[in-house]
């Protein structure tokens, strides 16, 4: 439903089965080059922003990532993750709690952002307001709900808690490894996945605004283009 949404491709990539719906206006979905397809199921409504980094792995031997994204918020996902199957993302509840003291509301949508080299397990639920620092672990069935996650920590349970600090992830499979795998890499001497705040760093909180201050789906394309050239590596660290 409305018009003027954006559909941005970024190169070559292959959407797979995905499943894009636009239900309002002036909404973009920036899809970057990925050398795995993509695979999801996402409905966008209006006055939204949804980012996809590069090279981003969504298990496709299970159902769909979904992402169901509400009330002119949005959804931003950095480079290299690694989300497996029957993942959900959702950025608001979507009914209405109130105070029966003030009559406010209380439960106000809110944007979700997920940094760069992310391992989001299977059956994650990811809620609003969640911030994912780079290199971190989201554990199978972990439900995260407005929680700002520091790099390089892994986060499981529900309600999703902090369970390790201090460490870092590697994307090889070890589903069919023998002794000589298994002891090659006993130990990984790497700082590659080690992500700090610097002066590079950016803030999801300003991210949030600015997509918020572009009323146009143009507008908010021109923004995330500027994002996508972004190669600093700390640039999502928590």
């Amino acid at each position: 439903g409305g018009g003027r949404n954006i559909l941005f491709l970024e190169g070559n990539l292959n959407l797979g089965k995905s499943v894009i719906n636009f239900n309002g206006s002036n909404s973009i979905l920036f899809l970057s080059a990925n050398r795995n397809p993509y695979h999801f199921k996402l409905m966008v409504h209006s006055n939204q922003a949804v980012y996809f980094g590069k090279n981003n792995f969504i298990n496709r031997y299970g159902a769909a990532m979904q992402l169901l994204l509400s009330e002119q918020k949005h959804f931003v996902m950095g480079n290299g993750c690694t989300v497996s199957f029957n993942t959900w993302v959702r950025n608001s509840d979507p009914h209405l709690i109130y105070s029966t003291e003030t009559k406010e509301r209380l439960n106000p949508t809110r944007s979700v952002f997920i940094g760069d080299h992310v391992w989001i397990g299977q059956f994650a639920t990811i809620l609003k307001g969640t911030h994912i620092g780079s290199g971190s672990v989201i554990g199978a069935n972990a439900v995260v709900s407005g929680k700002k996650i520091p790099s390089n920590t892994i986060w499981a349970g529900n309600p999703a808690r902090q369970i390790k600090e201090k460490i870092f992830w590697s994307g090889e499979s070890v589903h069919n490894w023998k002794d000589a795998e298994t002891k090659k890499y006993a130990v990984m001497a790497t700082d590659k996945f080690t992500y700090e705040r610097d002066g590079e760093s950016l803030s999801f909180d300003e991210i949030d605004r600015a997509l918020s201050a572009y009323r146009t789906a143009e507008d908010k394309l021109q923004y995330l283009l500027e994002l996508s050239k972004n190669g600093a590596k700390n640039r999502f660290a928590i």
